[in-house]
């Protein structure tokens, strides 16, 4: 009784190690981004924009209708301390902005800062360049 213990226990190691060891070579063990989920957006409340870093696009209001583009217009400004990573699972994150308005509220006293806009525009690529890589 004791050996078929032992062999049941045995295997049983073995099989959560093997998988352990399965689910390691999808996912990146190292870097910034391995967390994240190709649903994933960074919704900016205090310029009501979202980034969805698996394929490149800002999502912007104008007017009554939404803007998809991978390059931002110059007037809005981006702030990493303004981010805030939201999971959707469609292409349309502005579906559900009157409740990630009010759920997620800006930064009070938000003051636009070039420099980090730029920043975070390149990181921002940066993150989506690499996505595409690691596919």
């Amino acid at each position: 009784m004791k050996t078929s213990l032992h062999y049941y226990l045995s295997a049983l190691l073995g099989l959560i190690f093997a998988l352990g060891l399965a689910a390691c070579a999808d996912v990146p063990a190292h870097g910034p981004y391995a967390h994240y989920d190709p649903y994933d957006y960074y919704y900016y409340p205090s310029v009501g924009i979202y980034f969805r870093y698996s394929t490149g696009y800002y999502y912007y209001p104008s007017g009554t209708i939404w803007i998809k583009t991978r390059k931002l217009p110059p007037r809005y400004r981006l702030d990493p301390r303004d981010r805030i990573v939201i999971r959707i699972d469609n292409d349309k994150p502005y579906q559900r902005h009157h409740q990630h308005q009010e759920r997620y509220r800006p930064r009070p006293n938000y003051h636009p800062d070039p420099y980090r806009d730029e920043k975070e525009r390149y990181s921002n690529r940066k993150r989506y360049e690499d996505y595409q890589r690691r596919r």
